[in-house]
């Protein structure tokens, strides 16, 4: 509901460029954050991936329309990726999708 100008000479080493600090308090509510499904790939099966991928009759999948075949493929892989991959449900955050705990060792 305010706002608040402050010049700090100090702030920045007694540098000729003086900062302007800017404060704003406004009535805002957090907004709640949904909930993301992440894939746990270090404790995937790929050898059964594989299998799998390998049992698909790919030449009799991709006759046809490209559209349908897109989301033909897209369905086989993600099924199969569903299949042997756990994965868990966790409050979403503002890291990257791709950061995980090997990032922090």
């Amino acid at each position: 509901k305010h706002l608040l100008i402050s010049f700090d000479r100090h702030s920045l080493c007694y540098s000729d460029h003086y900062p302007v600090v800017l404060t704003v308090n406004l009535d805002v509510k957090n907004i709640s954050q949904p909930k993301r499904k992440i894939r746990i790939y270090d404790r995937g099966n790929f050898e059964s991936i594989n299998a799998d991928l390998s049992f698909v009759r790919w030449s009799s999948e991709f006759t046809g329309d490209i559209n349908y075949h897109v989301d033909r493929f897209n369905s086989i892989v993600l099924d199969i990726v569903d299949k042997y991959i756990p994965s868990k449900i966790v409050k979403a955050n503002f890291s990257p999708v791709w950061w995980g705990h090997e990032c922090e060792s």
